[in-house]
């Protein structure tokens, strides 16, 4: 069966589908995997254990995004805007306002039968641009979800107030 590039992005993206990760990483020529290696850190050699992940080269993806050093800004916002509209709510699991924006991964499998849970990402509270990364393992899901919204509620609020506090410093000079 076909699927068009977009319909697989937006699987992959928003549902954390990784059919549709393995379907597309099947068409990526060796050139291109080893850039996306070496430039991003993600992939493991398939004898491996475990994954090569880390909030560094999750850091290092958004970053890319953002800042589009490898894409094209169109191209680099029509990923983020993907990630804004993922099937995991966490700005409401967490109880950000409305307006906070949040472009996030997240993903949930088992591993050697121990549960893992992430969601990586970048928060738009007004001006600013908050990046987290709460990796979880070993709870149950729906814990790790809980971790995962209760820490970057704490990273929210400790931006306002530090922001709130270092506004108030700057107005005083």
């Amino acid at each position: 069966k076909e699927l068009p590039l977009h319909v697989l992005l937006e699987k992959m993206l928003q549902e954390s589908d990784n059919t549709a990760f393995k379907i597309l990483l099947h068409y990526l020529d060796e050139e291109d995997y080893i850039l996306l290696n070496s430039y991003f850190g993600f992939f493991t050699d398939e004898n491996s254990q475990g994954s090569s992940i880390t909030a560094r080269s999750v850091y290092n993806l958004f970053s890319s995004l953002y800042l589009s050093t490898v894409l094209e800004p169109q191209d680099s916002e029509y990923i983020l805007g993907l990630l804004t509209h993922t099937v995991f709510d966490l700005g409401k699991i967490a109880q950000l306002p409305d307006d906070v924006r949040i472009a996030q991964k997240y993903s949930a499998w088992q591993q050697n039968n121990v549960t893992v849970f992430h969601s990586c990402g970048i928060m738009y509270p007004g001006d600013m641009k908050i990046f987290f990364c709460v990796m979880t393992e070993g709870f149950t899901e729906k814990n790790g979800i809980v971790h995962v919204a209760t820490i970057v509620n704490k990273i929210y609020q400790y931006s306002l107030d530090t922001r709130q506090k270092l506004d108030e410093l700057y107005l005083e000079r």
